[in-house]
């Protein structure tokens, strides 16, 4: 609370207290009076509006502009975008083996049927972004590695294999993420591999594990596109 001294006597007066006198102080003419409390109101309104952009001034760093980002793929883009698209075509035909064998029963196949749909959405997703640069085909080199684990004869096997397909599609999304530099491919990878991440939990419960290490981290290494 502001307080003024009044003459040379210590104590104090509030001067948010409607008893203070306006009159001018002792020696000065009323018009005197009243000029400085004007420039003293006037002062205090000076400060008030310079207080915002001076806070903002403080809070700048010197170099905030930020960097902006192609939202298109780039060339590099379409490259990486790619291998994403031939792994959910490779899921889409591993998960076509696991349904048409007869290690999947009935009150799981929904559940399978329900991921492989997921993956052919995703690779529908990345066709429409990628355009003519699509590849179309699934990657050789997933499908010979796991055609044969999918192909099992027991849930179990077949729901192992599974889960780990999808652990490794969501490690290769997450680096490509990493990687793209346009803004529209980095948010529709980014939004597969959270999905795929929660098919893999999935998968791994009905593999019969319950130890929240399996049922949550992924410790699966990233795919890496075929040479030639």
């Amino acid at each position: 609370m502001l307080r003024a001294a009044i003459g040379k006597d210590t104590s104090f007066v509030d001067m948010d207290s409607p008893a203070v006198s306006t009159a001018a102080p002792s020696g000065d003419t009323p018009n005197v009076g009243l000029r400085r409390r004007l420039i003293g109101a006037g002062l205090v309104g000076l400060v008030g509006s310079l207080l915002p952009s001076l806070a903002s001034r403080a809070g700048a760093s010197p170099d905030t502009t930020p960097v902006s980002s192609p939202q298109r793929p780039t060339d590099a883009d379409v490259v990486l975008l790619g291998l994403a698209q031939r792994i959910e075509l490779a899921a889409v035909s591993l998960y076509d083996t696991a349904l048409s064998g007869s290690a999947v029963t009935d009150d799981v196949r929904p559940t399978f049927e329900y991921i492989r749909q997921s993956h052919l959405a995703y690779s529908q997703a990345l066709s429409a972004l990628l355009g003519k640069g699509a590849p179309g085909l699934a990657l050789d080199s997933l499908l010979d590695e796991a055609q044969e684990a999918f192909a099992g004869s027991s849930l179990a096997d077949v729901a192992t294999a599974a889960a780990a397909l999808e652990n490794a599609a969501a490690a290769t999304h997450t680096e490509l993420v990493g990687a793209l530099q346009g803004t529209d491919g980095a948010e529709l990878v980014a939004s597969i591999l959270i999905i795929e991440s929660r098919h893999a939990a999935v998968l791994t419960a009905i593999a019969g594990e319950t130890a929240l290490d399996a049922l949550l981290l992924n410790e699966a290494s990233p795919l890496a596109a075929e040479k030639g």
